[in-house]
């Protein structure tokens, strides 16, 4: 057997499972609040080169601005904490609760 292909529904499986680990590690960081607009800065700086990235390349194709498969969107915060058709996608802080994962 060969090992899986990057484009396997497992593989694609784990890809967005460590997304939203990422996201959902944002989004708690976020609710207690920035300390400074230094950190502030920090944060969005490393949302757009590391989180962004992340979820063009496997979310928006089905949960972007033209397609919301679920009625999910995914290309903006209130978006992905609003959810889709079973709930919220994303609970800052509370991964356990967060659909996404």
């Amino acid at each position: 057997m060969s090992a899986p292909e990057a484009s396997t529904p497992r593989c694609r499986s784990v890809a967005a499972r460590r997304l939203a680990c990422v996201i959902v590690g944002l989004l708690a960081f976020a609710a207690r609040g920035g300390e400074a607009a230094e950190g502030e800065r920090a944060n969005l700086q490393f949302f757009e080169n590391e989180v962004r990235p992340l979820l063009v390349a496997h979310c928006q194709e089905c949960h972007g601005e033209k397609k919301q498969k679920a009625g999910l969107r995914l290309d903006g915060r209130a978006d992905a904490l609003r959810g889709g058709e079973t709930g919220p996608a994303l609970v800052p802080g509370k991964p356990d609760e967060s659909l996404l994962i």
